[in-house]
């Protein structure tokens, strides 16, 4: 998987873009100030891995992929 350190900065990353603290990231939190904005609908969708349209915690941090 990744390095603690990378998993440690992904978690502190979901937590200040989960704006309104339910443990998940909605579309608009995930989207909002992304340094690529072209690029990063797509991130959204490669890692909405049950493709409810919200990111959970481990969606966000494993980036689809697996913890």
């Amino acid at each position: 998987f990744r390095s603690g350190k990378q998993k440690a900065e992904r978690t502190n990353l979901f937590e200040r873009k989960d704006t309104d603290h339910d443990g998940k990231l909605s579309r608009e939190e995930f989207l909002a100030n992304q340094p690529d904005p072209k690029e990063a609908p797509k991130r959204f969708t490669r890692f909405d891995q049950n493709k409810d349209g919200i990111l959970s915690r481990d969606e966000f941090i494993s980036m689809g992929g697996t913890l």
